[in-house]
């Protein structure tokens, strides 16, 4: 999977998991994942989200490691890649 192929899917489970109005085509791999309107309680719903559109699994705590856009494309690339 590409990085471009990557960030333009995690874009579009973002998108589904706010009602923050934002133009998702600017949002890249260094856009502060904070930044979009993402709480504790929707990150947890993105969490999910990401897991079962990407078919992997995601441990809870890794959330605290992800700062931006990028950091969330790079743990799915490490975690579809095993």
């Amino acid at each position: 999977m590409s990085n471009e192929e990557i960030l333009q899917r995690l874009r579009t489970v973002m998108q589904g998991c706010t009602t923050t109005p934002r133009n998702w085509e600017a949002v890249n791999a260094s856009t502060p994942v904070e930044a979009l309107g993402f709480d504790s309680l929707t990150m947890l719903d993105l969490l999910y989200d990401i897991q079962h559109e990407f078919r992997i699994q995601i441990e809870p705590e890794i959330l605290a490691e992800i700062h931006t856009v990028g950091d969330a494309a790079d743990k799915i690339r490490q975690l579809a890649d095993n």
